[in-house]
């Protein structure tokens, strides 16, 4: 928790001390001085030498996020060192965590109305054979969910039809379960399908990661600085979609969303599940309703195996 610089991120996030929100048998535990909330800190800011990162955190201090914050950090991750542990691990594709992984996550994030305040923190971690590792990178904003934020962008500009190039599509077999109503539905989307501000909540959550479905406005600037997945061309809605790309078909990992009431697992389908239409590999998705405990903000995780040596495929560097 101190190399995470935990205390100064709860501090961030709710306004108050670690000392005041820990338990007082615990306060020795913690290392946590009533005089000094935030003794507890390491100010360790190196990335992969340890294990973990720090949590940072970036507040919106002219009332939104700008394009400078996604070029520092993604840049930050593209440091010579960094970048030559990751290329052990990641088969020479190390830049990918930068340009397609942090970059897209963070710009989807700074889209979302009202966010004022993002955090990022990240963790190595190797298994107890100290063969098989992973990099874990979670990303959270405080702002509106990504499907309000959809929701919103469809009402205002009318429906879209993802991307018209077939390469880019894929199927997502579906798992949703209503924790409050069961029982759960399974069913099998084409990332290929319109899009309409009508869409139920699940629907707009998935229809969020299909190539060319956006919040933005017709015809929004190009954005650049991103990776080139799959051949993707890089353009308005392809955000999410080069993050999925990446992280479950490049490097095999798996993603997760939670945002409002829903939280979403996804990982690539087991080979016997290959679907036999043209485009991307299929994705196993499990989506899940927690009416009950809805999620302040949009938070999106992503477990990226290493292993000393790979190669991948599937992805232009």
């Amino acid at each position: 928790m101190r190399n995470w610089d935990f205390a100064k991120a709860v501090m961030d996030a709710t306004g108050e001390s670690f000392y005041a929100l820990v338990h007082p048998e615990d306060h020795a535990y913690f290392g946590e001085r009533e005089d000094d909330p935030q003794h507890a800190i390491s100010g360790r800011s190196d990335r992969i030498p340890g294990h973990y990162f720090p949590i940072q955190s970036f507040f919106a201090l002219s009332g939104q996020f700008t394009y400078d914050l996604l070029v520092r950090e993604s840049g930050a991750w593209q440091e010579r060192y960094v970048l030559t542990v990751l290329n052990t691990y990641l088969g020479d594709y190390g830049r990918l965590i930068a340009t397609n992984v942090i970059h897209e996550a963070l710009d989807n994030a700074i889209l979302h109305p009202h966010a004022r305040l993002l955090q990022t923190g990240s963790l190595f971690q190797t298994g107890p054979d100290n063969r098989l590792a992973w990099l874990t990178i979670v990303i959270w904003d405080d702002g509106e969910s990504i499907v309000d934020t959809l929701r919103a962008g469809l009402f205002n500009h009318g429906p879209q039809n993802p991307s018209d190039l077939e390469s880019l599509h894929r199927d997502f077999h579906v798992r949703l379960l209503d924790e409050a109503n069961g029982p759960e539905v399974v069913s099998t989307v084409r990332s290929d399908v319109p899009v309409g501000a009508d869409a139920t909540a699940h629907e707009l959550l998935l229809a969020s990661l299909f190539p060319g479905v956006t919040s933005r406005p017709p015809h929004a600037f190009p954005r650049e600085g991103a990776g080139e997945p799959m051949g993707a061309p890089i353009g308005n809605g392809m955000g999410l979609h080069i993050l999925t790309n990446t992280v479950l078909d490049v490097f095999g990992g798996s993603l997760a969303i939670r945002t409002g009431e829903y939280f979403a697992n996804l990982k690539g389908a087991k080979p016997n599940k290959a679907a036999v239409a043209p485009g991307l590999p299929p994705v196993n998705a499990k989506v899940v309703r927690r009416a009950n405990d809805p999620f302040p903000g949009n938070m999106i995780t992503m477990r990226i195996p290493l292993s000393p040596g790979a190669t991948r495929s599937g992805t232009s560097k």
